[in-house]
């Protein structure tokens, strides 16, 4: 009789964990409702996922927007950057040479 009472312990133990992770699964999935000390609740893996989404696509945006910029930068003879270098006296040189016709 104790043998069983034990055993049936285990059993209802090794149940209560299983569904205390399943629990903490669905509160992951659907997330949590607001409560004192989490006044934002937390969101479910959804809502999750539509925020990651949307910080990519600025990034993407951001990426484009810094490859023109590196376009401008680059040394390669037509961008304002190499214009106000030929425009700007080198040391050693004692005027300032006009810039060729583009």
């Amino acid at each position: 009789m104790l043998a069983t009472l034990a055993g049936l312990a285990k059993v209802v133990q090794y149940t209560v964990g299983i569904l205390r992770k399943l629990a903490r699964l669905t509160d992951d999935l659907t997330g949590e409702p607001p409560r004192p000390g989490m006044p934002s609740g937390r969101p479910g893996i959804l809502d999750r996922l539509i925020a990651i989404e949307d910080t990519l696509s600025r990034l993407s945006a951001m990426e484009s927007r810094i490859a023109a910029v590196e376009a401008q930068v680059r040394p390669n003879s037509s961008t304002v950057r190499d214009a106000a270098d030929r425009l700007t006296p080198q040391p050693g040189e004692d005027s300032v040479v006009p810039p060729a016709a583009f």
